[in-house]
């Protein structure tokens, strides 16, 4: 017992010493706190641009498989291939952030081919405002378009049949192939 009680007293006489260090702590976080903060926020763009991109991508290949079947009855009137594809990207957040909605939608949506093409392929452009301390370097840098937002475009494009198919006498039309057969 009496050895635990004379070590005991060896620290607290070492933990005396250092008295002037008492507090620093305190001084180095509320130097670090700050900096983490703009840190966090210089990471946050990059990840929301990569949000945007990944649900434009993936509506933008889910109207190309879409396409492969779309026949000219259905492309008459309001285009349900164009609807299909904005209710995919309806996933991303009316936030300007996000996707720029304030001045009316900012998506713009291109198709191209139906089952008789030999190629269907989606483009989608879309606005998106950049973070306060990202929006002042990126405009003077030169990164943002006239009205100060960030532009994605992704685009989409492949081979609705095979070079089989492609390649046939009959030919790509449907109707060609069940006229084959009656």
């Amino acid at each position: 017992m009496f050895f635990c009680i004379r070590s005991m007293r060896k620290r607290v006489k070492v933990l005396d010493k250092r008295e002037g260090t008492k507090g620093q702590a305190t001084i180095e976080a509320a130097a670090l706190i700050p900096v983490l903060f703009i840190l966090l926020l210089l990471l946050l763009q990059p990840s929301i641009l990569l949000f945007d991109r990944i649900v434009m991508k993936n509506a933008a290949a889910e109207g190309c498989r879409l396409l492969a079947t779309k026949t000219p009855v259905l492309s008459e009137g309001k285009d349900p291939y164009e609807e299909y594809v904005l209710t995919r990207l309806s996933s991303i957040p009316e936030e300007d952030h996000f996707h720029v909605h304030s001045q009316g939608c900012s998506w713009k949506v291109s198709l191209t081919g139906d089952e008789t093409s030999n190629r269907v392929g989606v483009q989608i452009v879309n606005k998106v405002k950049p973070l306060p301390l990202v929006d002042f370097m990126s405009r003077s840098i030169g990164l943002t378009d006239s009205d100060g937002f960030f532009e994605i475009k992704v685009e989409a494009e492949f081979s609705p049949k095979n070079d089989w198919v492609s390649s046939n006498v009959v030919g790509n039309n449907p109707a060609n192939w069940v006229k084959q057969w009656e």
